[in-house]
């Protein structure tokens, strides 16, 4: 709770809503709730000035509020790391700010490239202190701009132990697997990883779009390549059949 950092992030998880990303902000919050920092109280010391529009391109929420004990004017934003971060230049560490360092960028970015590999979702948060003297309007470039980086929190859905046993049965008798999932790349991947059941640097994804341009033929080729790792995803009923059909033809 001391975590100046997380106290901020806090702040920005219960002020800034994304209504589209609804479930996932209700999971951080109750996180940030069990940190310590609560909705009431943040609402009763930090009255909102104003709300900036946001959309599925930007990716960001952002909101104008004023802490009513001091009367600073902040900014507090969170939504899509990589938007988020391309809009900071300072990073919060101990309480003070310092600049957010090429090598820093780069540390990060690592890091996400990993955490997605596993089906991490990752919402950032940033903040940044406006003037004293309150503005009719805020526009998107003067307060989403030159912001502090605050960090980020990782979500994923753990991978059933006992799965993870079976799959390495699976594995030591020599059978061959293939993931067919109704969810998407991003998340399917992640659990074929922690599974795993593919070669993380030898496989390929194909979503419902993609195996519409496939012909049973071209399917059935691809199967029979038993080196390679195929991960189907976002799946329909229809198609998880009809995989499973041209599968049992080349191995019955």
């Amino acid at each position: 709770k001391q975590e100046k950092a997380i106290e901020y992030a806090a702040i920005a998880g219960h002020l800034c809503r994304y209504r589209k990303i609804a479930g996932i902000e209700n999971v951080i919050n109750n996180f940030f709730t069990k940190c310590g920092f609560n909705k009431n109280t943040i609402v009763e010391e930090y009255g909102e000035i104003q709300e900036l529009p946001t959309d599925e391109v930007k990716k960001i929420s952002t909101t104008v509020v004023v802490h009513i004990p001091t009367k600073e004017i902040f900014a507090f934003s969170k939504g899509n790391h990589r938007s988020l971060l391309r809009r900071c230049t300072r990073i919060l560490i101990d309480g003070q700010k310092a600049e957010l360092t090429y090598n820093m960028r780069l540390a990060f970015k690592k890091r996400i490239k990993r955490l997605n590999q596993h089906g991490h979702k990752l919402i950032a948060f940033a903040y940044k202190g406006l003037p004293l003297k309150r503005l009719a309007n805020y526009t998107e470039e003067f307060a989403e701009n030159d912001l502090v980086l605050l960090g980020m929190v990782s979500l994923s859905n753990p991978v059933n132990s006992e799965m993870k046993e079976q799959m390495q049965l699976v594995r030591k008798l020599g059978i061959k697997t293939y993931i067919l999932s109704t969810t998407k790349e991003k998340k399917t991947t992640g659990a074929a990883i922690e599974l795993e059941v593919i070669n993380p640097h030898y496989f390929e994804t194909i979503n419902s779009d993609y195996l519409k341009d496939l012909t049973d033929q071209k399917l059935e080729k691809m199967l029979e390549n038993k080196d390679k790792d195929y991960i189907f995803t976002e799946l329909k009923k229809d198609e998880i059949s009809r995989i499973t059909k041209v599968s049992s033809s080349i191995f019955s």
